[in-house]
């Protein structure tokens, strides 16, 4: 699994979708310890959950933007490979990383609003994971209107309060209900829950402000104490403020603010908002809620993105890695220019492959006049024979040209070709598993595997052999046990494999010949002759006394009989047609 390091945005050498999951068993979590009643853990795991989906979202805007710089000063090293795969072609994950964003958001409304309830003081929580950072209010300011810019003009660069946890609900409910409605489809079933969940919360908060206008708290009647007339006469007196109910702070929800203009937010290049995926929107709006999300295109539901030629170019480029097959393949493989650098005797093709090592033999001169009197018989020959000779009968097919006769046949060839291709995949793929040494095997095969290549190999096997015969010199021992292995075989009469070479299948021979040679086998054979004369010689007999009895008996009924019926089922003497006497059939 790839591993990414982002310097500067974050210190996690875990893979994006890792972290993608890892935020979505962070919310699991929280909803199992919400139902439980512990809101205060999962207020801590929704906001894990949240941070961890801020950080990828500020590593994929931190490449993107990385990304534009190199290609504009003509790197293409940058960012890492898997950003850079990210960006040009969006990942599958996308759409379940905003649903938990969205999500992330409303689980920590709701908890906030459960603590709330219970009248646990947020900012004086803390939390057990310590990724529970609180909401500023400089960054709710940030994400007004240019309104509130010229309002805060003054405050720059001074403190600010943080925001109350009803601040802190509205804002999450509003980042939730941007989210979802500009980065997901309309018919998104979360686009839905975000808005029905800001429409409860709003009708609740209303609720709740009608009861405290209706039935305001009633403080006991206790005495206010009284200074002395001295002092009161030296102070100056205080308007007091008109009365409001107390505790009531009115919070406006996105449902009550009709019209709020957006500030102007940069654009990212087109292939990080790019999505291919059915269902979704083709480009991403832009959001005031993350600074990741900010850089959405304003334009894109004005116009479709179609790439000129310049950035045809740069996509092409990007997804080029020098490393890849495809680079490989155009560049000259190893073998090639030694190849190409062979005399031309070795380059023509002359019909075999082993016709570049014989000498050439020299060509007759053509006759002129032999050449002219072939002309004139081709020209006046039968135009029959010529389209015989051309005509393509089953029998001179080759079983290529066999197979595409028939349905069977095309599907068996298109078998073949899908099988030769998963092959040539598989060894591409253990070319660049294994690096330069199977590269180098193969440049050595490119030149091995050539007309001039197998004559050198051949000859250095030769030569190989001439050495080693005369280096590896037989001992005396040796020598007579090579007699007498050869006079072993000339005693059997095998002389001539002995002079070919000893191999498995002349042993098998010798073994054979051997074998008959015993003297139990030879008793085998001379009884199994000896059966086979007498069987012939009872035949003989049997034949001689068939045909005798077929002349002296063979007449009117009974020849037909005998000619029908085998001699040993007759029953002898035959049947006297006019006495009525003999055996019967």
């Amino acid at each position: 699994m790839e591993k990414t390091i982002i310097a500067g945005v974050s210190s996690d050498s875990r893979a994006l979708v890792v972290r993608v999951a890892t935020a979505c068993l962070r919310l699991q979590l929280c909803a199992a310890l919400s139902r439980i009643g512990r809101h205060a853990p999962a207020l801590d795991e929704a906001s894990a959950a949240k941070l961890e989906m801020e950080e990828i979202w500020e590593s994929l805007t931190g490449a993107a933007v990385e990304m534009a710089m190199a290609e504009a000063g003509g790197d293409t090293t940058k960012p890492h490979p898997v950003l850079r795969s990210h960006i040009c072609n969006p990942p599958c994950w996308l759409e379940r990383a905003i649903a938990c964003s969205v999500q992330s958001r409303l689980c920590m409304a709701v908890e906030l609003h459960g603590l709330e309830t219970k009248g646990v003081n947020v900012q004086t929580l803390e939390p057990s994971s310590a990724l529970l950072p609180p909401i500023e209010g400089s960054r709710f300011q940030q994400m007004g209107s240019d309104d509130d810019e010229l309002l805060w003009q003054g405050q720059v660069g001074m403190p600010t309060s943080p925001m109350t946890p009803a601040e802190q609900i509205e804002q999450l409910y509003r980042e939730a209900i941007d989210l979802a409605s500009r980065l997901l489809p309309a018919s998104h079933s979360l686009v839905r829950d975000a808005e029905k969940a800001a429409a409860t919360a709003l009708e609740r908060q209303r609720l709740r402000h009608r009861e405290s206008v209706e039935e305001p708290t009633e403080l006991e009647n206790v005495e206010e104490p009284q200074a002395p007339a001295s002092s009161k006469a030296a102070q100056p007196e205080v308007p007091s403020a008109p009365s409001s109910p107390a505790g009531v702070r009115r919070v406006s929800l996105p449902e009550e603010v009709e019209s709020q203009p957006e500030e102007p937010v940069p654009m990212l290049p087109r292939d990080l908002m790019t999505r291919t995926k059915r269902g979704m929107r083709p480009g991403l709006r832009a959001s005031n809620t993350m600074p990741s999300l900010q850089s959405a295109l304003d334009e894109s539901e004005k116009d479709e993105c179609f790439p000129t030629e310049e950035e045809k170019v740069i996509l092409a480029r990007r997804h080029t890695d020098s490393e890849s097959h495809g680079d490989w393949v155009r560049r000259s493989p190893p073998g090639d220019v030694f190849y190409r650098s062979l005399p031309n005797s070795f380059q023509e093709a002359t019909g075999e492959s082993r016709s570049a090592w014989r000498p050439r033999r020299r060509k007759k001169k053509a006759n002129l006049q032999e050449g002219l009197q072939q002309s004139t018989d081709s020209q006046d020959g039968d135009p029959f024979k010529e389209w015989a000779k051309e005509f393509m009968h089953v029998e001179n097919m080759t079983l290529f040209q066999r197979k595409l006769l028939t349905l069977e046949g095309m599907r068996s060839l298109h078998t073949d070709m899908k099988i030769e291709t998963k092959r040539f995949r598989q060894v591409m793929h253990d070319l660049e598993l294994y690096g330069g040494e199977e590269q180098e095997r193969l440049g050595n095969n490119r030149i091995l595997y050539t007309d001039a290549g197998m004559k050198a190999f051949r000859a250095g096997q030769a030569r190989n052999e001439a050495v080693r015969k005369a280096a590896w010199k037989a001992t005396p021992w040796a020598q007579k046990f090579a007699e007498r292995e050869k006079d072993l075989f000339s005693y059997y009469g095998m002389s001539k494999q002995y002079e070919k070479g000893v191999d498995v299948k002349s042993l098998r021979k010798l073994l054979e010949e051997s074998f008959e040679r015993t003297p139990e086998q030879k008793a085998k054979r001379k009884k199994e002759e000896d059966e086979r004369r007498r069987q012939e010689q009872e035949e003989v007999a049997w034949r001689e006394w068939e045909w005798g009895h077929l002349e002296d008996h063979g007449k009117g009924r009974n020849e037909e009989i005998c000619l029908l019926v085998p001699p040993w089922r007759i029953a002898w003497p035959p049947r006297d047609e006019t006495t009525g006497s003999g055996s019967e059939f």
